[in-house]
């Protein structure tokens, strides 16, 4: 079987599956969820504290604090800003950033309160004559210090846990990207040599002038040929189409080995609705024809079968015993199982098999056992 070889650059993957700057969702919500709540604990941590001490607090001491940890939670978000604009994708330079920018934050902050304090508070103006206090600007200072650095630590396990999702993600989709690709590559390995010997009918039949066959024989090659093209990006089809295809196909190789090729259909009315990857049974039905009928002198039946059997489907090809001239092995036949082995693999992992059975008395069979699936009727 030759195969669709797939370049790197060849795979369709979006930048933002490969890309490390991106913000990962959610992220900047919870930066302010959780700056939110580590400053309105500050405040309601005031106002506990003044109520258990029995202390009086003013209008003035209130709104203080109350800007206080507004401008905390601008702080954070402004914090985070940079860090998502300048900082390195890595939880622990993040969290070395983070501390860095506490500090001009803590002495903005620091200086906001003083002034909202000053304006506020009338009598603390009358024996204040200018908005910043040393001593009090730097107690608040340093107060600020822990309060920042106790969201570093929580921004940093929030971005921890928000990168290692995003890559899980991005590697979820990567994977996704190229298993869809191996798949298109797996569904495309049509057999070069049936298109040779479909030609070369072709061509027999030019010489013969024999229009009509001829003209037949080109339709279904192009039906079919047209069929694994538009398939590409159908995971599933209905297993009526399936077989229509098949029947395509099998009517092209029955103009070049005429009366040496039988086909039969057995399957249960319940599973023409079933749903199978597309040109799942092409390379069993390729190695029927391929090791069945063109060794054989004596007319060959290859049979396709299906039926359900609780929650799975089994289908199978087969063909009865041979006649062959040349008994000697016809290599190749692995390379189609395997193409389908690893198909099942990539869409059903271990709840989908392939299984094969070769004897003198019961021919070559092949059966393929996957979940049973049904397109939703509307």
């Amino acid at each position: 079987m030759a195969g669709i070889e797939h370049s790197p650059g060849e795979l369709d993957l979006d930048d933002d599956l490969i890309a490390d700057g991106s913000e990962p969702p959610l992220l900047g919500r919870h930066v302010l969820i959780s700056g939110t709540i580590v400053w309105s604990l500050f405040f309601l941590i005031g106002i506990t504290r003044s109520a258990l001490t029995g202390e009086a607090e003013d209008c003035s001491t209130i709104g203080t604090r109350a800007a206080t940890s507004l401008c905390g939670v601008v702080a954070v978000v402004g914090i985070y800003q940079l860090l998502y604009r300048f900082g390195e994708r890595n939880a622990w330079k993040q969290l070395a950033l983070a501390l860095l920018l506490v500090v001009p934050a803590c002495l903005a902050v620091g200086l906001i309160t003083q002034i909202v304090y000053w304006f506020l508070s009338e009598s603390y103006r009358q024996i204040q004559p200018v908005p910043v206090e040393s001593r009090m600007y730097w107690f608040d200072v340093s107060l600020f210090v822990w309060i920042f650095i106790a969201w570093c630590g929580i921004y940093a396990t929030l971005f921890s846990t928000a990168m290692e999702r995003e890559r899980d993600k991005r590697l979820a989709r990567i994977e996704n990207a190229i298993n869809t690709a191996r798949l298109q590559a797996l569904q495309h390995q049509i057999n070069p040599h049936f298109l040779f010997n479909t030609l070369n009918t072709l061509s027999g039949l030019v010489v013969l002038n024999q229009k009509r066959e001829a003209e037949e024989l080109i339709l279904g090659l192009s039906a079919f040929l047209r069929y694994t093209l538009s398939c590409a990006e159908t995971k599933l089809v209905s297993l009526e189409q399936e077989l229509l295809v098949q029947r395509q196909y099998l009517n092209i190789e029955q103009s070049r080995l005429g009366d040496r090729l039988d086909v039969k259909l057995k399957l249960d009315d319940a599973c023409i609705e079933a749903l199978v990857p597309p040109l799942i049974l092409q390379p069993l039905v390729e190695n029927a024809v391929k090791h069945g009928v063109a060794p054989s002198d004596s007319p060959v039946c290859i049979s396709i079968g299906a039926r359900r059997q609780d929650e799975q489907l089994h289908l199978w090809v087969a063909h009865t015993p041979t006649t062959a001239t040349d008994t000697a092995p016809i290599r190749g036949l692995g390379i189609g199982l395997s193409n389908v082995r690893r198909r099942l693999a990539a869409m059903y992992g271990r709840n989908a098999s392939l299984e094969t059975s070769d004897s003198a008395d019961a021919g070559w069979r092949s059966l393929i056992t996957l979940p049973w699936t049904q397109a939703a009727k509307l």
